[in-house]
């Protein structure tokens, strides 16, 4: 080929290339950003927040929240929700083997909320000693798991509790959840609650004789 005509064919490639490049570029985002949202939306209908309905007059969808569960299984674990008089919910989530035995739920049917007021508001009083965090609704929770909004400090926090066969509390306080110890998941590992105990004081927890002394612990 003469040099001139390969310089040309040269030349006319890179145009070419200069040309298409952004239209991939645009294309592979668009997918990539497509298969996030049918990931998203596909998560969303196989879970709890997936009941849609048509507001009236509106062509927005609306989430049902199901406000009678007790336990919720997923694909890496079971979240527990607690139903206060006072307003909001109680989410321990991941609920391990001994927050099961603990909260005295089924490891493996889902199982729905108390009926009574009463007996909701004391099942609520064993999720908060085991550390479980209250929101206003499940719908601020998840607004915080999809990152809309960031964590408030309290929200960051992340509180374990222990209660060992011999009496007291052990209380393992981290300021902030995404800094967790690498090797954190050792405490879903405990078969009861003498184990977790004996994780918490290896992380450094503080033992309390009398739990009364462990401030907002006993309403």
């Amino acid at each position: 080929m003469p040099l001139g005509q390969s310089t040309w064919h040269r030349r006319n490639s890179l145009a070419v290339a200069i040309f298409f490049t952004p239209i991939a570029l645009i294309l592979y985002f668009h997918s990539a950003i497509s298969s996030q949202t049918f990931l998203f939306r596909r998560w969303l209908a196989n879970s709890s927040l997936s009941t849609f309905d048509k507001m009236s007059g509106s062509s927005c969808p609306v989430t049902q929240w199901n406000t009678n569960k007790r336990t919720e299984f997923g694909r890496n674990g079971c979240a527990v929700f607690g139903w206060p008089s006072t307003g909001g919910v109680f989410i321990k989530e991941p609920a391990d083997i001994v927050d099961l035995e603990y909260l005295g739920l089924d490891r493996f049917q889902p199982s729905s909320r108390s009926t009574d007021v009463h007996e909701e508001d004391l099942f609520c009083e064993k999720m908060h000693r085991l550390g479980a965090a209250w929101w206003e609704s499940e719908e601020d929770y998840t607004d915080v798991l999809l990152g809309m909004r960031q964590r408030s400090l309290v929200e960051s926090s992340e509180v374990v509790f222990g209660w060992p066969s011999t009496g007291g509390v052990w209380v393992l306080r981290l300021e902030d959840r995404e800094k967790l110890p690498k090797d954190f998941g050792k405490i879903h590992m405990a078969l009861n609650m003498d184990e977790r105990c004996r994780v918490i004081e290896g992380y450094g927890g503080t033992f309390y004789p009398n739990p009364e002394d462990v401030q907002g612990l006993m309403s």
